[in-house]
């Protein structure tokens, strides 16, 4: 082989090397960082403009949530954990997935039924001072409860608290206007600094997770519930995924009302596809490059 040939072919190479080296430092910046992708189904970064679909950008899938009233949509909040925006909720805002369209999440059922919930919130007082509602499978009017993540509920001793609610009826708790099977952490949730919220259920506890730890709260926290998740009979009569409030009714044969408004700002949200052990919620919660 000349010696030409071998300088031809050596040029060639470290060209090839740098386009290489290039194309995978343009296709690293466009990467968004996430929290770790062991068991993750789905994770939504908030970084869309006000009205745009929030598409999850990490895990199993990549779902879409959609404002529910697109002429008051939730506005992309100026800050965030996870990027410079966030989905900024006023009382009543509400984003979903439907159910046929994020099997993923609501297809998390029966007695072997395991999920954790994940997210990073900055809270805001409100004309509304009742309940919150984060994220979850979770419609009391349709009676398909199966798994959520809320706030300050007033079903526990702790005002403010975290709270984890799991239910394998769908329905109220048998005996209860309400269903009241759930994990109640053991401190309140502060106003206007930057949390990270978690739920997680392993088919026999439920627990409620503040900043990444384990909030304990006696018999309430963790949870003894080893009954499982709600099976809807079919796919319509099951719930779909709600962020930031779900569906209510409050007298009987009543319309369906939104209520557990949540107010504030969503910096992340994350769904596991298992319960998640308090090291690795931890981690997740410690993840986030803003907090």
């Amino acid at each position: 082989m000349s010696a030409n040939l071998l300088k031809a072919e050596s040029s060639l190479t470290k060209a090839l090397i740098i386009c290489l080296t290039v194309l995978f430092a343009t296709i690293s910046a466009k990467i968004s960082p996430s929290p770790p992708l062991t068991n993750l189904l789905a994770f939504w970064d908030f970084q869309e403009a006000t009205g745009q679909p929030r598409v999850s950008k990490a895990g199993q899938y990549n779902y879409v949530l959609h404002d529910i009233n697109a002429s008051n949509p939730v506005a992309a909040g100026m800050e965030g954990v996870w990027g410079s925006k966030s989905a900024y909720f006023t009382p009543g805002q509400r984003l979903s997935a439907k159910r046929e369209l994020a099997s993923g999440l609501t297809n998390i059922s029966g007695t072997n039924a395991s999920v954790s919930i994940v997210a990073w919130i900055k809270r805001e007082k409100s004309s509304w001072s009742g309940g919150a509602m984060i994220a979850g499978v979770w419609n009391e009017y349709k009676k398909a409860r199966q798994y959520a993540l809320f706030l300050n509920l007033g079903v526990c001793d702790v005002p403010q608290d975290v709270i984890g609610h799991v239910s394998a009826v769908g329905g109220p708790t048998p005996g209860q206007k309400y269903c009241t099977t759930r994990a109640c952490g053991g401190h309140p949730t502060p106003f206007a600094t930057w949390l990270c919220v978690g739920m997680s259920y392993d088919g026999e506890y439920a627990r409620a997770y503040l900043n990444g730890s384990l909030d304990l709260n006696g018999k309430d926290n963790p949870y003894y519930y080893p009954k499982g998740l709600y099976t809807p009979p079919t796919a319509s009569q099951g719930a779909d995924f709600d962020v930031g409030a779900n569906l209510v009714n409050e007298t009987a044969g009543g319309p369906a009302l939104t209520r557990n408004l949540f107010a504030g700002y969503l910096g992340g949200l994350a769904v596991y596809g298992t319960a998640l052990s308090d090291q690795a919620m931890a981690d997740v919660c410690q993840s986030a490059p803003g907090m």
